[in-house]
């Protein structure tokens, strides 16, 4: 019986499509689930709208339940605001509050007057005329002489204005308080103070280290040399004992070894 006859095709999986009735427009649980079928941008907006009100409500249960750290305010009443600073500017308010202003409404017409000239003068010639500019310079003049008033019928006009202090630095500035910069120099000058110190500290530790390393290796190459010595004396002393053997048995200096026959003991006790 052929198996392959008996295999049925797989069928596709079905997933339920998302409907009003299971999230519904603006529902807090469509934000997480990510349903936008049943609305679409609107769905989209709605949920954005509410995403935002759950944060803002979720913050404001966290700042209820746990206090945030207090931060000191830069100025506070002890160190700026004293007793007779308040009181200087409580009697500054009740000097404002009491004043009492002459408005003169005379003044204000005329203003007035020549505001409604001007547009008219704008809206008809464009221009304002000799006419309009005069009586302007005169109704000034009248009341502060000192006062200059031109008409030149520009867009607009660019006037230097020399300053009557040199101010190149912000140390010319009077009543400059540069205590923070003086601070913030000498905070460096000790930060550059204490990397040159660890800088000196770690160039002495690196020497230190360099020289124990080469005295350790001097001390390797001398023990090696005096293990060599050790080895070749034993060597030597090996075969001269050897040898003498040999030439006590047969004193003839052929048999013995070219050491042996260099060394000056043996050439001493030898009778040729």
């Amino acid at each position: 019986m052929n198996s392959t006859a008996l295999k049925q095709p797989v069928k596709p999986t079905v997933y339920k499509e998302p409907a009003e009735r299971n999230a519904g427009l603006g529902f807090a649980s469509s934000i997480l689930n990510g349903n936008t079928i049943e609305g679409g941008l609107r769905s989209l907006t709605y949920k954005s709208i509410y995403a935002l009100k759950l944060v803002e409500e979720l913050d404001t249960m966290r700042n209820a339940l746990i206090q945030p750290t207090p931060e000191l305010l830069r100025i506070s009443e002890f160190d700026v605001i004293s007793l007779e600073r308040v009181q200087q500017l409580h009697s500054e308010i009740e000097e404002v509050k009491n004043a009492k202003t002459a408005r003169n409404h005379a003044n204000d017409e005329k203003i007035l007057q020549f505001n409604l000239s001007l547009d008219t003068e704008l809206d008809t010639n464009k221009l304002v005329s000799e006419q309009y500019s005069s009586e302007v310079k005169k109704y000034y003049l009248d009341m502060i002489p000192d006062m200059n008033v031109s008409f030149n019928n520009s867009t607009h006009s660019v006037t230097k204005i020399k300053c009557p202090v040199d101010i190149t630095r912000m140390e010319d500035v009077e009543g400059f308080d540069k205590s923070i910069y003086e601070r913030a120099a000498e905070r460096r000058e000790l930060e550059e103070k204490k990397r040159q110190e660890e800088e000196a500290l770690r160039i002495l530790e690196e020497e230190r280290k360099r020289q124990e390393a080469e005295a350790a290796q001097a001390a390797q190459a001398a023990q090696a040399a005096a293990d060599l010595v050790v080895a070749e004396t034993a060597d030597t002393r090996m075969h001269l004992d050897e040898d003498y053997l040999s030439y006590s048995a047969s004193p003839s200096m052929d048999q013995l070894s070219p050491v042996v026959q260099d060394s000056p003991y043996l050439q001493a006790q030898s009778p040729y």
